[in-house]
């Protein structure tokens, strides 16, 4: 179940691996080996805030484009 604000949202279901395998590129993967810094407990904070931050508003523009496009389709389908 999904909520409008990004600090009471949850990553819906279908998102899940997505997000586990971003989150797993973001945290880890990208800072140590692509630019070659690990992180402090308060940068491991900011970093997993940023990340979530940014996936909700990917699926936010990512739900709003496939409503459009249903819309769309819906408008072109009829026969007036």
């Amino acid at each position: 179940m999904t909520k409008d604000k990004w600090i009471t949202w949850a990553v819906p279901v279908e998102y899940c691996p997505t997000y586990i395998i971003t989150l797993f590129l973001a945290m880890f993967i990208m800072p140590l080996f692509v630019f070659g810094i690990t992180f402090t407990t308060f940068g491991w904070l900011v970093n997993f805030l940023w990340f979530d931050f940014v996936f909700y508003i990917w699926y936010k523009v990512r739900i709003t484009i496939q409503k459009t496009k249903g819309k769309d389709k819906d408008e072109g389908d009829r026969m007036e």
